[in-house]
């Protein structure tokens, strides 16, 4: 839900591999947090450089794109905040380049149909090592006496969404201050985990507790993945296809690539020829 602290749960991914999509204006509350930023441009079509970085804007079109070449040695993480925004924000321009004041069934087509589009092309970065973690506003729909929480798109964008994915975490905010994620499915929430590291419902604790909660999910996550392919199970079954919200990662975060020696065996060639060059001395 808005201002539950999805946002700032993200502050525990490292800042300089992840690459932050602000839809929403949401980069005000990353002070302290440095990650690349990419804002949407507000009509969603325009590219904006600006000498001020603040500034700069990136239409939809471009941003897409660029996902579809970036590789882990760009960045890790890619979060979107929030695809819920987006959606609205595309309808608004559907109907303004179409002139309505009113969206029709004609326009709430052609909008799923994109959104949808999108959602792939969001969680496909996997494939390329690159984890999607994807924010999302929840709604109700009006089954059971409270009804079930689920991610505020449109039914058959949040169907797809829940779909792709392979793990998807409901977070609430509890009257004492402190934050849960839920990581499977009930009868009043639709949530989502085929990973046995994540429990029922876990603490982040308040904002200042657990700042490595949401980096620690990836890490259990690896393991877990690790663990079942060594044992010669894909951990993905028939659905090894499918992209989580939180992509586990490709590889731990990448600090261990630091700590590589560099190659040595080109170092020794020259000796080599040296003795070849010695061997034939001799012979001659």
């Amino acid at each position: 839900d808005p201002g539950v602290g999805k946002t700032t749960l993200v502050r525990s991914l490292p800042a300089s591999k992840t690459l932050y999509v602000d839809i929403e204006g949401g980069s005000d509350v990353l002070a302290g947090w440095n990650p690349s930023v990419a804002v949407l441009s507000e009509d969603l079509q325009t590219t904006h450089i600006d000498p001020d970085p603040a500034k700069c804007t990136i239409s939809l079109r471009d941003l897409v794109a660029f996902l579809a070449v970036i590789t882990p040695a760009d960045f890790r993480f890619v979060v979107f905040d929030s695809v819920t925004n987006l959606e609205k924000r595309m309808l608004d321009v559907m109907k303004s380049t179409r002139n309505k004041e009113f969206s029709e069934l004609r326009e709430k087509g052609d909008l799923g149909e994109k959104m949808q589009e999108y959602l792939r092309k969001f969680t496909d970065l996997r494939w390329r090592g690159v984890n999607a973690v994807i924010l999302a506003h929840t709604t109700r729909s009006m089954r059971g006496e409270e009804g079930i929480a689920f991610p505020l798109l449109q039914d058959k964008s949040s169907r797809t969404l829940l779909g792709l994915v392979s793990v998807m975490g409901y977070m609430v905010a509890q009257p004492d201050g402190s934050r849960t994620v839920q990581w499977q499915k009930t009868a009043g929430v639709h949530a989502k985990s085929r990973y046995d590291c994540l429990q029922m419902i876990e603490s982040v604790g308040r904002e200042a507790a657990n700042k490595d909660y949401l980096l620690e999910v990836f890490r259990r996550i690896h393991l877990e993945r690790s663990v079942k392919c060594q044992g010669g199970t894909d951990p993905d079954g028939d659905d090894s296809k499918q992209a989580p919200v939180a992509t586990p990662p490709a590889a731990p975060p990448p600090v261990a690539d630091q700590s590589v020696p560099p190659p040595v065996a080109d170092q020794s060639a020259p000796e080599a020829e040296k003795a070849e060059v010695k061997k034939e001395k001799v012979k001659k």
